[in-house]
């Protein structure tokens, strides 16, 4: 796995506040994140395991055909398919067995899971949000006010980033309030 600070390692490492702070910084494209992610983690297990059996085997550079049936798309495709399927699921014991750093991909399918767990809490904080700090909110992050979008509206003052830190903040400390419970006071407290 690769040395420097990726995303979920940052997620890992921060605190509560933090975390939420990650996820509404990310907020509009966060589940395709996710999915990448978790398609990298992928690819990383599958290089990691093919590295390993090449190495075990001996690469003669010549490939060999070992049974009567030969389907090598197919066989990638499954395997890709069950590796993804135990990534979602967490249970990834039987796929990362023949790899060099089992723990490593094990820690990092559960940050992801975890990331997704924390984002749908978020998620669930603004949609509690009263319509109009939900509707604002929401485009913000999903990049939608543009000028011609608010033209004649004044949204671009003060005011403006004002009502969007606070509706923010209304998210982040209710988020926080929910996720105490997951990750304990411990966590909370030192956030403060």
């Amino acid at each position: 796995m690769v040395d420097e600070e990726t995303i979920t390692t940052r997620y890992r490492n921060a605190s509560l506040r933090g975390k939420i702070d990650i996820i509404l910084n990310y907020y509009p494209g966060f589940e395709e994140m996710l999915q990448g992610l978790r398609e990298l983690l992928c690819i990383n297990i599958e290089a990691d395991k093919m590295q390993r059996r090449r190495r075990e085997l001996g690469d003669p550079g010549v490939r060999i055909r070992k049974s009567g049936y030969a389907d090598p798309t197919a066989d990638t495709a499954v395997e890709r398919i069950m590796l993804l399927d135990a990534i979602e699921t967490g249970n990834l014991d039987q796929e990362v067995k023949n790899t060099e750093c089992p723990e490593e991909y094990r820690m990092e399918a559960v940050t992801i899971a975890r990331m997704k767990e924390d984002y749908l809490v978020v998620k669930a904080c603004m949609k509690i949000l009263p319509c109009e700090k939900a509707h604002l909110l929401e485009n913000y992050y999903a990049c939608k006010m543009n000028a011609e979008m608010i033209k004649g509206q004044d949204y671009f003052n003060p005011s403006f980033y004002t009502k969007i830190y606070r509706i923010r903040r209304q998210v982040r400390d209710t988020a926080e309030k929910t996720l105490q419970s997951k990750y304990g006071r411990q966590t909370w407290k030192k956030d403060r």
